[in-house]
């Protein structure tokens, strides 16, 4: 998400912006029919919903990515949305926890300090800082200051 941060949690979990961004689609009840990426974030998004119709583009390798030719992709991903498109979605929204217990990392300890200070948020260790809520807007809105 930045390179000011080792990770955020929610709820114990390591979260990528396609957790975050599908967490806000649920509180409008958006379903998620399709994501292209990384093989790694394709086999994540399947474990949060299999739902989800997912195309890997590339493939993660000690600092470097493996891709597909764009004509193999782009034929893929066409295919793929087409098939998602004629589903039955309401199947494809991504279940959202009764509580959200934030975790962020931070690289720099001085950051972590800082950004304790926003409302409701707690720094549990040197370089860590937890925000707890019961809705996702209100996390939407701490994750905006402090990440």
């Amino acid at each position: 998400m930045n390179t000011r941060i080792n990770h955020v949690k929610i709820n114990g979990k390591i979260v990528s912006e396609f957790d975050l961004n599908a967490m806000y689609a649920s509180t409008l009840n958006v379903p998620i029919a399709f994501l292209s990426g990384d093989l790694n974030l394709t086999r994540l998004v399947k474990e949060t919903n299999n739902n989800i119709e997912t195309v890997a583009t590339k493939e993660g390798r000690f600092g470097a990515a493996i891709s597909k030719h764009p004509q193999v992709t782009n034929k893929e991903i066409e295919e793929t949305v087409t098939k998602a498109l004629k589903k039955d979605l309401s199947n494809n929204i991504v279940a959202l926890p009764k509580e959200f217990n934030v975790e962020i990392q931070y690289r720099v300890p001085k950051q972590a300090f800082s950004n304790s200070l926003f409302p409701g948020c707690k720094l549990v260790g040197d370089d860590i800082v937890e925000f707890k809520a019961d809705n996702y807007h209100d996390v939407l809105v701490a994750l905006h200051f402090i990440l």
